[in-house]
């Protein structure tokens, strides 16, 4: 375990000259087997009570899969379940890089929340919730991420369900001066100059961050400034 903990992270350079800590596609895919592990047997109203560790479970090509069956617990045990299970990623999924700001990669933090935060109906995980934590952020490369993000606007923005992604936009926490701060590194001020040249200013508005972010991963490869592959994690 020791061993293969050293390919789920990795510590990215970003254009700001700050460090972020990145899960990698290997550290993804464990931990997202491993919380299906969960999802699946709560979904059908069992769990482990809390009484299990990673000898538990078996690991086959990154994949990880019970070996201990299940029993049923209650809503008790689904708890007890989820605060071992996040006792232990802590630990796998944690940096202690002095270059970081932040001990763990993005968004895990959100999804160690909702772990703790189960919503439970009539003794099992309800299947919203089930999906949630399994489509989870925290499992997708920041490229992925930006790639994810675009796919929703595509498939709310307009008819019917836009209000759901005018709302998610404007409670979107957002960097205050985030133009300012892009603007600073040469590859994005590249792209807020090619947007004012072409009458397409970016305003300072969440939506018009989303509009920026979007245009740096359809269009970032057009621009002439040869650039990094690091620098598309600042997203």
């Amino acid at each position: 375990m020791n061993a293969a903990r050293q390919t789920f992270l990795t510590v990215a350079l970003l254009p700001d000259q700050n460090h972020s800590l990145e899960i990698t596609p290997e550290g993804c895919l464990f931990l997202l087997t491993w919380t299906k592990c969960f999802t699946e047997a709560f979904s059908k109203g069992k769990s482990w009570n809390g009484d299990f560790t990673l000898a538990d479970f078996k690991v086959c090509r990154g994949h990880v899969q019970k070996h201990k069956k299940p029993k049923k617990f209650g809503d008790e045990g689904m708890k007890n379940d989820m605060e071992k299970f996040v006792e232990e990623i802590e630990l796998v999924f944690r940096s202690r890089d002095s270059r970081l700001r932040f001990t763990y990669p993005p968004y895990f933090s959100d999804f160690t929340f909702r772990l703790r935060n189960l919503e439970i109906i009539q003794n099992v995980l309800s299947n919203q919730y089930k999906l949630l934590l399994e489509t989870h952020m925290c499992f997708m490369p920041s490229y992925e991420r930006g790639c994810f993000i675009i796919g929703l606007y595509r498939n709310y923005q307009g008819g019917d369900q836009n209000d759901k992604w005018e709302t998610a936009i404007k409670t979107a926490v957002c960097a205050s001066g985030w133009k300012t701060k892009v603007s600073n590194v040469v590859f994005f001020k590249d792209i807020v100059t090619k947007a004012e040249e072409d009458g397409r200013t970016y305003g300072k508005t969440n939506f018009e961050a989303f509009r920026f972010s979007r245009d740096v991963m359809t269009h970032g490869a057009d621009q002439d400034y040869r650039f990094e592959a690091s620098y598309i994690k600042y997203f």
